[in-house]
């Protein structure tokens, strides 16, 4: 369980499928197992360009794959099969408090590739099959394939094997390869536990760099931990022990080896002297011995040997020997050294102590600490490739030699931009001594060069600050070595303070895009940044800037020397005699590169004017009449502007000054004026001019609108008397000026107005089929009577008046307003209708005559008419008129059918007499302001007829018996009294009529209204009979007696007024009645009638002019 006893030593290891294991072993120590260790490595490189990456990889390649190799050969329980090119072991991975891990692993080659192939586990360990050639990296469950080393280049074997007695084993065809059991081929017994040392010869090939290529090779060989897993029953042979020899900080000697199973004791051997016997437990893996007593001294030689000693005290067949060991002086450490500037000052250029601008190239300070004894020191270099940090050169060149042993510190100016230097340091010993070991190697990368080709492209701005803001696009060429590139940016001006505005990565786009107002002027430089190593530090620094005063004109920036030239290599060598500088060798020159930093200024395109607003106000971007004025403002770094005029429906771009598709010439004064015609539309706008270029768009647009031109009225209906109102047209034109295609009007934006008299009436939209459509206004009523002054405007978007024409003016004239009329009998309150004009005798108790006088009437009334300055009337007879000159008679006079006049035009009536039975009308005309009459004839008006002309009422009675009464009284019986109508004239004396009514009345004693008792009509052909007002009525009861006469209106015209008679009388007894009991026509009229009656008087004597009666005048 040996394997279980190297893993107890060093605690613990992770589990990977036996590479793990391997992994693990190798991490801990393989010195303790590994026999001989690497005993040779070595590169061949067919030029020296081959040392690059690609080599690197293919030593680490290779490297890892021989410890893996001999890692897994030394752990292996059993070796199962062993060939020329290909090894197969069974091992078993231990980890405490887990089960044992049972592995198989498997080196093999297979078209040009070496393959590692591990079985782990116990599926694993079964699915086992070595019957196929990996192809490929793969992975399942229970096996793992991996490409350890590709493009092999082996002379021979990959694996050659040597027994126990040195004997290479022969397992080459047509031998068959060693197995766990005894070959057959040929049969002489041969195992993999005969193997006693595993000889592994790696050999591959770089890739092409260049077309540069190389060879890396490394050997080694590895011993199985036993047989078969059983341990051998022979006495062990003492195997070398892996050596090695070192000097500690006493400058002594120690020799350390690793120890060797069986083995408790070694003797080490100083020049064939022992010097010493160390006693090793079965535990330890290593022992060391240091040679305390050796003497430095003038042999600079020593050879030390290791040998185990046997049991018996005998020492063992083999020894192993380390390298010869001289005395040598403690080598120096470097410490503090760097490139300056430093990180932080590198932007200031400075040497870090004064703050001054005191570097013009990188300065490259070596310190270190002295070593004790030394006498003086020697400082080499060489330069790697900045990149790969490959070496450009195989030997060191000389920095200086011979450096006083009092100087630590060492200043070098002579390398280059970018450039790579490997250091080390050795110190010179006095008599007895050697010199030094190198120093712990350190590695320096200069600032790089400066980025040429820094050059500011101008651009247009994007997205939302494309109008106010430009872009700077700075770009540059590569910088070798550099990472980064910082951009830096003056913060006003060519000089002073900074900004660093951002950093690229070299691996992106060299360029940046700085954002800045347009019309500004900025200043950049570009420092480019590398990062590695500074020599005892590592870190990131910034080429030169600007105000380090490193320029080419300058001389003192040194050129790049990225590679060997053709002359050889570049060194500088200083050399000192006796402490002191003896000479400097200077450098080749090299006119390569003069990497100078270098600003660069540019001018941002000028921002975009801006023109003022629209105004009314003087000075400012207005319309005037015929010309349209712009003004903008000022803008920065302008010196020219270049207006243009666009027509705004079909954008064609007139450009008034300069040349706007260029970007030349133009105004130098922040204004225009354009001559425009009346109802024209146009944008403006204008683009700002600089050194750099035009503005990256016209101004905002601003529009100018033209007021139209005066419209054309035209009255296409005047007012009549149907209506006040008036109908007017025209043409929409308010953008007549501009052609078809860039007509600019809609409804919101151009109006038509009708205005009366001045003040607006009507206000038309742009037509929807737009200019050129026609234009209809309606006014539907007017001022009356009056002359009417209407004006047409058009309008749109002009601050000139308002954007209001000139106006366009038409008169009309209207009528006065429509009036109604009306006309009646009578006066103005409808009284005095009918001619009432008679001589009236006894209607009164005196018996008296008296005289009536109302004559008819008829009268028109009108309303008011709006705009009538005066209203005239004028009745017209038209039948049957009777026209006196006598005023007395009730009828007209000649001048009452004349024309009335009324001043304004207010309602009114006017009454005037009229004859009866005739026939009129009215015309009433109203007049207005202009002279234009509104006139209204009424219907024909009849008047009433009439009264008949003459009659006369008298009492009749019939005969009684009893004695003559000749006092008035009610209250005799049987005996009749009634009323007769005599001397009849139903005729009237004026007019037209169509006959007479005459209706008997009486009224009993007590009753309260008269009665109906007869009823006659009388045609004008008719005579003029006597009429009974009825049969009578008995005395007794007491009687009032008459007549109601009324004459009927011819042609359907009012009648006349109507005439009641009445009278109470009685009649005595004796004075010639009719019959007794005589009624109607058998009444007659006594001698004495009682007229005027009064009870309890006596009768008045029978006079005809005490009889009720009437004559019209």
């Amino acid at each position: 369980m040996a394997l279980k006893t190297l893993i107890d030593r060093y605690k613990k290891r992770r589990r990977d499928a036996g590479a793990g294991l391997v992994d693990a072993v190798v991490g801990v120590g393989l010195a303790a197992i590994i026999v001989g260790g690497p005993i040779l490595y070595f590169t061949t490189m067919n030029n020296a360009a081959a040392g690059n990456a690609s080599t690197q990889e293919q030593n680490t390649a290779i490297s890892e794959a021989l410890d893996r190799a001999v890692a897994n050969i030394q752990a292996s329980d059993t070796i199962k099969y062993a060939a020329p090119n290909e090894l197969v072991t069974a091992s078993t991975e231990v980890e405490a408090g887990k089960a044992d891990n049972p592995v198989i692993t498997r080196w093999v080659v297979n078209s040009g590739k070496l393959y590692q192939q591990v079985w782990s586990g116990d599926a694993g360990v079964a699915a086992y099959d070595r019957s196929s050639l990996p192809t490929a990296a793969a992975g399942t469950a229970n096996l793992d394939t991996r490409v350890s080393v590709e493009n092999l280049q082996l002379d021979g074997d990959l694996f050659t094997y040597t027994d126990r007695d040195g004997a290479i084993l022969d397992v080459k065809a047509p031998k068959a390869a060693l197995t766990e059991n005894a070959r057959t081929n040929p049969a002489d017994g041969k195992k993999t536990y005969d193997i006693a040392l595993v000889n592994i010869d790696l050999k591959a090939g770089t890739t092409s760099n260049g077309g540069k290529t190389g060879v890396v090779e490394n050997k080694t060989s590895a011993a199985p931990r036993s047989v078969s897993g059983k341990a051998d029953t022979a006495a062990p042979s003492a195997a070398c022990a892996a050596v090695r020899v070192d000097t500690n900080a006493a400058g002594k000697p120690v020799i350390t080896w690793s120890t060797l199973p069986g083995y408790t004791s070694y003797a080490v051997f100083r020049n064939a002297t022992q010097v010493g016997t160390v006693t090793a437990a079965a535990s330890d893996a290593q022992k060391s011995f240091t040679d305390a007593t050796v003497t430095p001294g003038p042999v600079e030689v020593i050879n030390y040997r290791v040998q185990p000693r046997n049991a018996d005290g005998t020492l063992g067949a083999n020894a192993c020997t380390p390298k010869p060991w001289s005395p040598q002086i403690a080598a120096p450490a470097f410490k503090n050294s760097t490139v300056l500037p430093s990180a932080d000052e590198a932007h200031e250029w400075t040497d870090g102590t004064d703050g001054a601008l005191g570097l013009k190239k990188p300065r490259i300070t070596l310190k270190w600490d002295a070593v004790p004894g030394a006498s003086s020191y020697d400082l080499k270099y060489r330069e790697l490739d900045p990149v790969s940090g490959n070496p450009l050169t195989t030997a060191f060149n000389s920095a200086a030699a011979g450096l006083p042993a009092a100087t630590t510190t060492f200043t070098w100016d002579e390398g280059g931009w970018g450039a790579r230097y490997e250091w080390f340091i050795k110190a010179n010993a006095g008599a007895g001594q050697g010199q030094s070991a190198d120093s712990a190697h350190i590695t320096t990368l200069t600032h790089p060069a400066a980025p040429q080709n820094v050059n500011v492209t101008p651009q247009y701005g994007t997205g939302s600050d494309r109008l106010t803001k430009g872009i700077n696009v700075i770009t540059w060429s590569a910088s070798p070595t550099a990472i980064e590139y910082d951009i830096w940016r003056y913060n006003s001006g060519s000089a002073g303070a900074v900004t660093k505005l951002g950093t690229v990565p070299a691996s992106s786009p060299l360029t940046y895009r700085d954002i800045v107002p347009y019309g500004t002027t900025w200043t950049y430089y570009v420092a480019a940044v590398n990062d590695g190593p500074r020599g005892t530090a590592s870190g990131k620094a910034s080429s030169a800037n600007p105000e380090a005063g490193v320029t080419a004109a300058t001389g003192t920036m040194p050129t790049v020397t990225y590679q060997e030239p053709a002359t050889g290599v570049v060194t500088s060598t200083a050399v000192y005699r006796g402490g002191a500088l003896a000479a400097v060798r200077a450098a080749i020159s090299q006119p390569n590169v003069k990497p100078a930093p270098r600003p660069v200024t540019q001018l941002q395109f000028p921002p975009i004017p801006s023109i003022s607003t629209v105004s009314a106000a003087a000075g400012q971007t207005r319309d005037l009449d015929g010309a349209n004025q712009v003004v903008w403002a000022p803008t920065l770094s302008a010196t020219g502007y270049l207006p243009a005029r666009v027509t705004p429906m079909t954008s064609a771009v007139t450009c008034l000054a300069g040349d706007c598709q260029a970007g030349t010439g133009g105004l130098t004064k922040t204004s225009l004026t354009d001559p425009a015609a009346k109802g024209t539309q146009f944008d403006y706008y204008v683009k700002a001019v600089n050194p750099t270029g035009v503005s990256v768009d016209f101004s905002a647009k601003v529009r100018l609108t033209q007021r139209p031109a005066t419209p054309v009225l035209k009255t296409t209906k005047a007012p009549d008397l149907s209506t006040s109102g008036a109908t007017f047209a025209s043409t929409a034109d308010a953008d007549g000026g501009n052609d078809r295609a860039n007509k600019f009007c809609t409804s919101a934006t151009c109006k038509y107005v009708l205005s009366r008299n001045g003040t607006p009436v009507s206000t038309l939209d742009q037509p929807a089929a737009g200019s050129g459509s026609p234009l209809t206004w309606t006014t539907s009523s007017n001022p009356e009577g009056e002359t009417v002054t209407f004006s047409a405007r058009a309008k749109n978007e002009a601050v000139t008046n308002g954007g209001y024409s000139d106006v366009a003016t038409t008169t009309v004239n209207t009528y006065p307003g429509d009036f109604g009329v009306n006309q009646w009998l009578g006066d103005s309150t409808g009284k005095g209708r009918e001619r009432f004009m008679a001589n009236l005798t006894s209607t009164d108790v005196a018996g008296s005559s008296s005289s009536v006088g109302t004559p008819g009437q008829t009268t028109v009334g009108w309303g008011a008419s709006a705009g009538a300055v005066s209203i005239t009337t004028t009745r017209r007879a038209v039948a049957n008129d009777t026209v006196t000159s006598d005023p007395s008679l009730g009828l007209p006079m000649a001048a009452d059918d004349d024309p009335k006049v009324f001043s304004g035009g207010g309602s009114g009536t006017q009454s005037g007499k009229a004859a009866p039975g005739a026939t009129y009308n009215y015309t009433v005309v109203a007049k207005g302001k202009n002279g234009l009459t509104r006139s209204r004839t009424t219907a024909n008006l009849i008047t009433p007829a009439d009264l008949p002309h003459h009659a006369i009422v008298q009492i009749t009675c019939s005969y009684n018996t009893p004695s003559n009464q000749q006092t008035a009284r009610w209250d005799w019986p049987d005996h009749y009294v009634g009323a007769r109508m005599i001397d009849l004239n139903h005729a009237p004396l004026y007019g037209a009529w169509a006959g007479t009514s005459i209706w008997g009345l009486q009224l009993d004693k007590g009753a309260a209204n008269f009665a109906n008792t007869s009823g006659t009509w009388l045609t004008p052909s008719d005579g003029n009979p006597n009429v009974n007002a009825g049969a009578g009525h008995p005395y007794y009861y007491g009687v009032t007696s008459g007549f109601d006469i009324q004459n009927a209106g011819a042609n359907g015209g009012p009648p006349s007024a109507r005439l009641r008679l009445t009278l109470s009388a009685y009649a005595t007894f004796d004075s010639g009645c009719g019959p007794y009991h005589g009624t109607w026509d058998q009444l007659t009229e006594p001698t004495y009638p009682c007229y005027g009656y009064v009870p309890g008087q006596a009768c008045q004597a029978v006079n005809n002019n005490n009889r009720p009666q009437w004559r019209t005048k």
